[in-house]
C-alpha cells in the first residue's frame, strides 16, 4: 500500500459548499442559482473523475492511497467512486428539476408539468362514457351490416340487444 499527499482532495467538498455559500449570501435570480449549481457539481465531478483515475492501479501493483492534512482526508479506489456516483447522482437531479419545475406565473409557486398538465384538463369537457364510445361503434358496425346483401336480418336483433345493455348499465 502506497500513501502520498493530494492537493485535489480538500477541493472536492469545498467546491460545492463555495457554491452553497454563494446561493444563501447573495440575492440571486433562478439563472444564479443554476450557474451556482452547475459550477459547484461538475467541477467536483471532474476532480472526483481525475481523482479516481489517479488512483486507480494496474492489476498486481500496489493499491494507491491518497491523504490530505495530515491524513484527516483519506481516499481510496472505493471512495473516489463513491464520490463520482454521488455527483452524477446529484448532477442528474438537478439537471431534471430545472427542467421539472417552473414558477407559476400568477402565483410564483413552483409547479411542474404534470400539475400545469392537470390545471388544464380541469378546462376541457369531459369524454363521453366507455359506454357510450362501445354503443357509438357497435351502432356503426351494425349500419355496416345492414348495408351488405344477404346480413340485413341479424342487425336489427344485435341493436335491440345493445340498447338493452345500454339502460342496464
Amino acid at each position: 500500500m502506497t500513501t502520498e499527499t493530494s492537493l485535489l482532495l480538500p477541493l472536492i467538498p469545498f467546491v460545492p459548499l463555495l457554491a452553497a455559500l454563494f446561493v444563501s449570501l447573495g440575492e440571486t435570480n433562478d439563472a444564479g442559482r443554476q450557474a451556482a449549481f452547475v459550477f459547484g457539481t461538475v467541477p467536483s465531478l471532474v476532480l472526483g473523475g481525475l481523482l479516481l483515475a489517479r488512483l486507480v492501479t494496474p492489476h498486481g501493483g500496489p493499491p494507491l492511497i491518497l491523504t490530505a492534512w495530515g491524513g484527516f482526508l483519506y481516499a481510496d479506489v472505493l471512495s473516489a467512486l463513491m464520490i463520482c456516483c454521488t455527483f452524477l447522482v446529484v448532477a442528474s437531479v438537478g439537471i431534471y428539476s430545472f427542467a421539472e419545475l417552473t414558477p407559476d406565473p400568477a402565483t410564483g409557486a413552483l409547479i411542474s408539468p404534470a400539475q400545469r398538465l392537470h390545471r388544464a384538463e380541469l378546462d376541457l369537457p369531459q369524454p363521453e362514457p366507455v359506454c357510450q364510445r362501445l354503443y357509438g361503434s357497435a351502432r356503426l358496425a351494425v349500419n355496416l351490416l345492414d348495408a351488405q346483401p344477404g346480413r340485413q336480418g341479424d342487425a336489427g336483433a344485435a341493436v335491440l340487444r345493445l340498447q338493452q345493455a345500454q339502460v342496464v348499465e
